[in-house]
């Protein structure tokens, strides 16, 4: 990603589309090739169709979002439906003279130190919720709300966000993902079924069983679609929970690592301060009022 500083990011929504409506029935035919002059996201509703990329021929399959970058050559072949949104990733008032959503005119010069954010497509699993995230935005632009641009920015900034971590989760194998999709269901059945007993201590053997998949098998998918592994999305649920109990409650340390399912106290005061940098104790101080300032 060119190093570049997640913090620089600062979208800013020129124009959005949902091409073509779904209830228009288009068989054949091709967009006119072009260069993309901003970032733009697109995100396949349904399709049969392919989109010309940088060069490369990509199908236009539903749950792809292809993603361009100033300078990219793109074109693309009917049929498919999707929503596009076309944006400046690094807003700032000085850019912002040049959007003119009628103007479409290429300028090679903005392009030399534009960093290149995502690769040019990736697909992503129903269960992210990103299509909706799309379906937000759209029905935000299309309203007369006064605070519609800060809606749509925060719809924004999720989808690029878990874009993020989808590219730079190890090990993710987009390969796989049509048996990811085929299970989806068993995960999210899963995923309920921890946060609802997070005073557990889970087995692999166990979280099989509840899935009804084999062990190595769970783990890949599970890793797959939720960009952790079982015990790394456990772990996360169980600091989360211990987090709440800590600010909201007067419960004794070890009444919260027992609440939260880890094996002994000693073991949950690691964790805890391996994830939030503080130990329980000063966690609860940092968060209540007078708020404790640490020396």
């Amino acid at each position: 990603m060119n190093n570049l500083d997640i913090n620089t990011i600062n979208p800013y929504i020129i124009r959005l589309s949902r091409m073509p409506s779904v209830k228009l029935k288009v068989s054949s035919g091709s967009y006119p090739a072009r260069f993309v002059r901003w970032y733009e996201l697109e995100y396949i509703i349904s399709g049969s169709g392919y989109i010309m990329t940088g060069g490369e021929k990509i199908p236009a399959r539903k749950d792809t979002v292809f993603i361009r970058t100033p300078g990219m050559e793109v074109q693309g072949y009917l049929p498919y439906y999707s929503y596009s949104v076309i944006f400046d990733a690094f807003y700032n008032p000085d850019r912002a003279r040049h959007y003119d959503i009628n103007d479409d005119v290429f300028e090679p010069s903005r392009i030399t130190d534009e960093p290149l954010i995502f690769p040019p497509s990736l697909q992503v699993q129903p269960m992210s919720g990103i299509r909706q995230l799309f379906e937000d935005i759209y029905q935000d632009y299309l309203s007369d709300e006064p605070y519609r641009m800060m809606k749509m920015k925060a719809s924004l900034l999720e989808i690029m966000c878990k874009l993020f971590t989808l590219i730079h989760t190890e090990g993710f194998n987009y390969g796989n993902l049509p048996s990811a999709r085929l299970h989806s269901q068993r995960i999210n059945m899963l995923i309920e079924y921890i946060d609802s007993h997070i005073d557990h201590m889970f087995t692999m053997k166990e979280l099989a069983e509840i899935c009804q998949l084999s062990e190595g098998f769970l783990c890949r998918l599970f890793k797959q679609l939720m960009g952790v592994t079982p015990f790394s999305y456990i772990s996360g649920r169980k600091i989360r929970c211990s987090r709440q109990l800590l600010i909201e409650t007067d419960l004794p340390i070890k009444d919260i690592s027992f609440q939260c399912g880890f094996e002994n106290e000693s073991y949950f005061y690691k964790v805890f301060r391996e994830k939030t940098g503080s130990s329980p104790n000063e966690y609860r101080k940092l968060h209540r009022q007078p708020y404790f300032i640490p020396r």
